[in-house]
């Protein structure tokens, strides 16, 4: 009997050991604000050594106290914005960055997330991502920097049939000849507009769930 309770114990540990793992892997996908959310846990272990070592000052306790409360707060406020920045829709995740940057550094900061930026392949998937844009400016990975055709940065063949519904009218224009990324310009399906990589926008990543590991379960 003994054994068998010690056996049960060791398997609800092992329960909540994965469903805090999942949890984990669900609230911090390897983005700026979950690398801040660590940080900031990483700060709240060391005021928790620091609360140890100062058992007799009170003064300093109630410091210590005080800033670990507010690394409490700052950490759960991250912790629900990161679910508000990464999406999962129809087997794929997106972030949808909370800062501008030119083209070239949004792809490089998709990339060291372990992505690209995201390519859009169907109605469905720019019907989606218009609107959770709502109306802003993001660049997509379509681009003709380093070929005399549009390319998608995650390697998607660009079909140029399915694809011309969702250029805005008159685009791509290539005007002034330095208009090789592409954006969303404005609040409707009909959106793409090429234009100057060098200019700052917000940004979409995207990752296949399946291969990536990055999504929990469905």
């Amino acid at each position: 009997m003994d054994q068998l309770k010690i056996s049960e114990k060791v398997t609800q540990k092992s329960e909540s050991h994965q469903t805090e793992k999942a949890y984990r892997i669900l609230k911090a996908i390897h983005t700026a604000l979950a690398l801040l959310a660590l940080a900031l846990a990483a700060a709240l272990t060391v005021m928790t050594f620091l609360l140890l070592d100062l058992r007799g000052e009170n003064d300093q306790l109630e410091k210590v106290q005080a800033s670990n409360e507010a690394l409490r707060a700052e950490n759960k406020n991250l912790m629900h914005k990161v679910p508000e920045a990464w999406v999962v829709h129809n087997g794929s995740l997106y972030y949808f960055s909370c800062m501008d940057k030119s083209w070239e550094e949004a792809e490089r900061a998709c990339v060291s997330l372990g992505s690209h930026l995201t390519s859009v392949t169907s109605v469905e998937e720019q019907e989606f991502i218009h609107k959770k844009g709502n109306g802003s400016n993001y660049w997509i990975g379509l681009n003709i920097l380093r070929s005399s055709h549009w390319t998608w940065t995650d390697g998607t063949h660009y079909n140029e049939a399915k694809s011309k519904d969702f250029w805005a009218p008159n685009e791509p224009n290539n005007k002034g000849n330095d208009e090789h990324c592409v954006h969303f310009s404005r609040n409707r399906l009909q959106s793409w507009n090429d234009n100057n990589c060098s200019l700052t926008f917000l940004f979409i990543c995207k990752w296949d769930c399946k291969s990536s590991g990055l999504c929990p379960p469905m």
